[in-house]
């Protein structure tokens, strides 16, 4: 568990510095880091219609950033593109409201439109105005062409919505 924690830091940072590089820089290669990727929300939109323990695509547009063996075909959708099977650890940091109060909300990653119960976080929002935030980290191996998506529920036996205000997610093998 401690490598694998070193191990995310050490990806974080170096995706932050090449995020950060100037075109022209020469001495960031993408040989430290195989296959990884990113996205962040940059318009927020409620994910609606959401009952009790029914897991739904996370809502809003997405932008992707730092691509490498991966695409971005679809909001709040990675999808791997390189050859052999690996292991990847996703490092999501997620703020978001909910129509209701003193909801739960529930957040997994998604591979191949499934949501994954290991991957679950969740917390809870006293009012509806209240902005939770919260961290999602998870490990999954990906083939070629599978993808990875951020789910979303809540609690409560009504139908409510959950906004994602800010999102960003990185994966790294």
């Amino acid at each position: 568990m401690k490598n694998r924690i070193l191990r995310i830091v050490l990806s974080v940072l170096f995706i932050g510095a090449l995020i950060a590089a100037p075109a022209s820089s020469t001495y960031i290669t993408s040989e430290a880091i195989l296959s990884y990727g990113g996205f962040y929300v940059s318009s927020a939109a409620a994910t609606g219609n959401i009952t009790a323990a029914t897991y739904l695509i996370l809502g809003g547009t997405t932008t992707a950033f730092a691509l490498n063996h991966f695409t971005h075909t679809s909001p709040n959708r990675l999808t791997y593109t390189g050859t052999s099977t690996k292991v990847f650890d996703i490092v999501c940091s997620i703020s978001f409201t909910s129509s209701q109060s003193n909801e739960i909300a529930r957040f997994r990653v998604a591979k191949n439109g499934t949501a994954d119960a290991t991957s679950e976080v969740g917390r809870k929002l006293g009012t509806g105005s209240d902005l939770g935030a919260l961290a999602l980290v998870h490990e999954i191996s990906l083939a070629t062409n599978d993808w990875i998506e951020i789910f979303t529920t809540l609690d409560a036996s009504t139908t409510d919505t959950i906004t994602a205000d800010k999102m960003v997610c990185l994966i790294v093998e």
